[in-house]
């Protein structure tokens, strides 16, 4: 049986796409084996690989092309049933000998796959890391055997950390060119593409209520990887300081004024969602709190 793990999001056209890892596959009791082939972009391509594989009498479980093809290159993911290191090896040898076929990687009988697009993933064109929740745990944990979770220099500085990512977010954003409208409507496409890229790197599902134009905005979000991670610490209290952090520089650094965050609403604190919400002043000083 094979388990595909996709986070899939409908989106209006001309919208930035998720960044996403291809396809993740846990694949129970079975041996499967897989291939990642780097092709050139042409008509009948897939046909001469899949004809390669039939006349071995290969049993494929999966045919997967990541995204559209581009550069005249495309890539192409395949997974074997039943097919060996000896039987793997074999199929390397006679899919080298397509003239369409520019690189293979193969990977040996085992029950799960993770697949990532060219062995990396961008953001805006940025290289990325993931960041599981153990190790944003491990993070919090050792802050808190250092100080203590209610001490205000620990706070302080996981609020640190997420100006220093809130800024990174902005910057990326600022990039990106966009046709709006005149003064106001920028404002908006870039909380609208705050909200994409923070869920599409994993970080929760953002809601972004504008309570007083430009002034005031209450922030509500679903899945919120840092409390999440210290939830699972048994942490009973407010417990959202990177994702204040993240927000406070954000806002500040879109409107060039000083912005506050504050969590009104935590899982941890017995609440059904974390909610934050954010003033933007006119003084361009931020001060931790």
């Amino acid at each position: 049986m094979i388990l595909r793990f996709v986070r899939v999001r409908e989106r209006p056209a001309g919208r930035i796409p998720d960044l996403y890892i291809d396809t993740i596959y846990e694949l129970g009791k079975y041996s499967y084996s897989a291939v990642v082939l780097r092709v050139r972009d042409q008509p009948g391509v897939l046909a001469k690989i899949l004809d390669v594989m039939a006349k071995h009498g290969i049993d494929i479980a999966k045919v997967n092309v990541p995204e559209i093809p581009h550069g005249g290159e495309a890539f192409i993911s395949i997974i074997m049933r039943n097919c060996d290191e000896a039987c793997l090896d074999e199929i390397e040898k006679q899919l080298r000998g397509l003239d369409v076929v520019l690189g293979i990687k193969k990977f040996v009988p085992q029950t799960g796959f993770l697949f990532i697009k060219y062995n990396s993933i961008k953001i805006l064109d940025q290289p990325s890391i993931i960041l599981t929740r153990n190790m944003i745990r491990s993070i919090i944990d050792m802050f808190i055997k250092h100080g203590g979770y209610a001490d205000l220099g620990t706070r302080n500085t996981l609020r640190t950390i997420g100006h220093g990512i809130g800024r990174q977010l902005y910057e990326c954003i600022s990039k990106i060119e966009t046709e709006v409208g005149e003064g106001i409507e920028e404002y908006k496409v870039a909380l609208d593409l705050l909200r994409d890229i923070y869920e599409s790197l994993g970080f929760g599902t953002m809601d972004i209520i504008e309570v007083t134009p430009m002034m005031r905005y209450t922030i509500r979000i679903k899945n919120n990887m840092e409390c999440a991670a210290a939830r699972d610490l048994h942490i009973i209290d407010f417990t959202g300081y990177i994702t204040r952090g993240i927000l406070e520089q954000f806002f500040a650094d879109l409107f060039g004024r000083r912005a506050v965050a504050k969590e009104t609403r935590c899982i941890n604190h017995g609440d059904e969602i974390d909610e934050f919400k954010v003033d933007v002043y006119e003084s361009t000083t931020i001060f931790l709190r």
